[in-house]
């Protein structure tokens, strides 16, 4: 590689942290995403939900309805809704008001104005996914006091992860937790501790601690992989 092309590739990475402004760059770059039929998460509340860029017009976009249902229930017109998404493994986020529900392609879909602009976002790990029922990933818990939970993982991301058990009626939001092993598709073990953010009836939401840089990257690796796996399925689907 010369002097010019690795000029070339730092230009690049410089480019695709910064942020997106301007009503023109803000539409040809949803224009893009949805031409990709990008996956993206969007934040309601405490409540995080995945779904598709479908398409951009002047004024607005159309994501993929989300899923579970519940979760049109959420929404509310004229309601600012949080979006991230991931581009050549840089995150970006995006405020955008909620204009009504709409179809695409004969599919259901959300409507949303186009933002002011979109960030560069540093939280790597906000970015989580289910992992797929072919290939379920294994979790060791260790509660303490002898509640030790052995379950496969609901989703996880490079910060967090959350279980369905029947332990979270033994356990507290702000518990620390001393061992939280977490079982990899390849066969490695992500071994850290942790701290409970949320229970929500039998889901326990936990904080990954002291993870080591290598075991992160595992983490967040599998996090873009997965996602791209649930672009391929809907595309089949559809």
């Amino acid at each position: 590689m010369n002097l010019i092309d690795r000029w070339r590739r730092r230009r690049q990475a410089a480019d695709a942290r910064s942020d997106i402004e301007g009503a023109d760059n803000i539409r040809k770059k949803l224009e893009a995403l949805c031409a990709g039929q990008l996956n993206c998460e969007l934040q309601i509340g405490e409540e995080v939900f995945t779904t598709i860029f479908i398409t951009a017009e002047q004024s607005h976009f159309l994501v993929d309805i989300i899923m579970p249902t519940y979760g049109n229930d959420l929404l509310h017109r004229n309601e600012e809704i949080a979006f991230g998404y991931l581009e050549r493994s840089v995150p970006y986020v995006m405020t955008c008001r909620f204009l009504g529900r709409d179809t695409a392609e004969g599919y259901a879909a959300l409507r949303f104005a186009m933002p002011d602009v979109i960030r560069y976002s540093n939280r790597r790990g906000h970015f989580r996914v289910a992992p797929a029922t072919s290939r379920p990933m294994r979790i060791v818990i260790d509660f303490g006091m002898h509640q030790l939970a052995d379950t496969n993982l609901k989703d996880i991301s490079a910060s967090g992860v959350s279980i369905a058990s029947n332990l979270s009626r033994y356990v507290g939001v702000g518990q620390r937790i001393g061992a939280v092993e977490i079982e990899m598709p390849g066969g490695e073990w992500v071994v850290c501790s942790g701290i409970v953010r949320r229970i929500s009836g039998s889901t326990i939401g936990i904080e990954l601690e002291e993870l080591t840089g290598n075991d992160r990257t595992r983490i967040y690796r599998y996090v873009s992989e997965r996602q791209q796996e649930i672009i391929s399925d809907r595309r089949r689907e559809r």
